[in-house]
């Protein structure tokens, strides 16, 4: 410490240099403070988290009671509902936020990790609700106009980010951005496919009609380019996980399609 103060005192250049990098560091802490507590996150809290969420979906069945019974256990227990609300407006912000985050995580070269992180929390989000979209269909339960909308006005502040994401060339050599494509689009599918089946469409839903489809088409497009991109390195083989999934993304936008049809 003493060798410290004495350099420190022995010229301005030396007190100049120390402010630098003090400063260089509060502006870089005030830049990735969000992004790198969303990868922290990532790296040690997701991994223990994805495999609770694997656990407990292995267990759900088309048995009403065994449903209910781990709905019970898991989800009102621990609160799932608050948990959705609390990560949904986490992911608002990191989206109102998300040039700034990009341009920092970029210069850092963090960009790919910080994608998959941002994906990996929309995947948690996307269980969370399936919990309760799967609970409404047991019960018989439909969602409300106020419901429907809230999750419509998610999935359009959610567009900005699947822009920036789609634009990004499919580059088998960044696998971290191939997987944040992937999971990023299907959400959209999965999610929206589920919140139509359980509403009775009015005419507000109905004027959302050609901008929910357009969503839906968009990213299905996406999720078949990068299974053509893969099949092609993977020498013109399919790939069963991608062709598994992409024909339920299909499925999910053929239902949306025919949910419209009610629509006048």
């Amino acid at each position: 410490m003493q060798r410290f103060l004495q350099w420190y005192n022995k010229s301005t250049r030396n007190k100049i240099i120390l402010f630098s990098v003090i400063f260089i560091l509060a502006l870089g802490y005030s830049f990735l403070h969000r992004p790198l507590g969303l990868i922290m996150w990532y790296q040690w809290s997701y991994p223990k988290e994805f495999e609770q969420m694997e656990a407990n979906l292995r267990q759900v069945s088309s048995d009403e009671d065994k449903f209910l019974e781990l709905y019970h256990n898991f989800y009102e227990k621990q609160n799932i509902d608050k948990r959705s609300k609390e990560i949904e407006k986490e992911l608002l912000d990191y989206i109102d936020k998300l040039e700034i985050d990009l341009l920092a995580t970029t210069f850092f070269g963090l960009e790919d990790l910080y994608l998959l992180a941002f994906v990996s929390k929309v995947m948690i989000y996307s269980n969370d609700l399936e919990w309760k979209l799967a609970y409404a269909i047991f019960k018989s339960y439909r969602l409300s106009k106020e419901q429907f909308q809230s999750y419509y006005d998610f999935f359009k502040s959610y567009n900005k980010f699947l822009f920036f994401v789609n634009g990004l060339d499919n580059d088998l050599h960044r696998s971290k951005l191939i997987s944040a494509k992937w999971y990023a689009n299907l959400f959209v599918l999965k999610f929206i496919g589920i919140a139509l089946a359980l509403t009775d469409l009015a005419e507000e839903q109905c004027s959302m009609k050609d901008d929910i489809l357009d969503i839906m088409q968009k990213s299905y497009n996406e999720m078949q380019q990068i299974n053509n991109v893969v099949t092609e390195a993977n020498k013109n083989k399919k790939v069963d996980f991608f062709e598994k999934v992409l024909g339920f993304a299909q499925h999910s936008y053929n239902d949306a399609k025919e949910s419209f049809n009610e629509c006048k």
